[in-house]
């Protein structure tokens, strides 16, 4: 299973980003290969659409859960088209939430 956590940085240790769609990172761990990516978000900087842009990366790379505070309507409809499951969380580091998020994995 993918797990994609949005992130301010690169590394576990960095913050939870507040947003789904404006985060500078995701990191997305595989649990079957016990591997980490970090994937730089493209839509960060853009002037708009960055949501449903990053949402699509996030469908692209075969995630199966995101780690998120929060995700706008348009890229909602995107993610949950592709049956990406939500667990909503805020603050801390993203290593803290990929352990809430692999608490919740299904046996």
């Amino acid at each position: 299973m993918k797990i994609a956590v949005v992130s301010t940085g690169p590394y576990w240790s960095s913050d939870l980003a507040d947003v789904f769609g404006r985060c500078s990172y995701f990191l997305i761990f595989d649990t079957e290969a016990d591997t980490t990516e970090a994937l730089e978000n493209p839509g960060v900087k853009a002037s708009g659409g960055s949501g449903v842009e990053a949402a699509q990366l996030i469908v692209n790379q075969g995630v199966e859960v995101l780690v998120t505070p929060k995700v706008g309507p348009k890229a909602h409809k995107v993610l949950e088209a592709a049956g990406i499951r939500f667990i909503f969380q805020k603050g801390g580091t993203t290593g803290a939430a990929l352990g809430e998020a692999r608490r919740e994995e299904p046996a």
